[in-house]
């Protein structure tokens, strides 16, 4: 699969030892449509491989899965990613929401 060739987990544990890990699962652009980002908040967390050191499993419980036709595009939606996982304790935050509107409402809110 791609996720054994490409790992997608990421350890936040550096920005906080409670802080929820994340994965930004994607596909090849062909496959897709549109540009977005759709966010998914696990009940259970999932067994993801690191995308730094992919000898090592990350258990995530936050999915940030990239819908992206633009390769142009790719490098920055993930720098934007990673600026907002690292931005305004909002891992801390997205920790604490459970309703799919209000996990909805907080990222509108904070990416406008």
């Amino acid at each position: 699969t791609r996720e054994k060739s490409f790992p997608t987990g990421l350890d936040m544990e550096f920005l906080g030892k409670d802080l929820p890990n994340v994965a930004i699962p994607h596909t090849d652009i062909v496959h897709n449509l549109a540009e977005k980002v759709v966010v998914v908040r696990l009940e259970k967390p999932v067994t993801f491989h690191n995308m730094i050191a992919p000898d090592k499993e990350v258990e995530v419980s936050l999915l940030f899965f990239i819908i992206n036709n633009s390769s142009s595009s790719q490098t920055n939606i993930l720098a934007q990613l990673m600026d907002f996982f690292t931005g305004n304790g909002h891992l801390e935050d997205l920790s604490k929401i459970s309703e799919p509107e209000a996990l909805y409402a907080y990222i509108a809110e904070a990416t406008a």
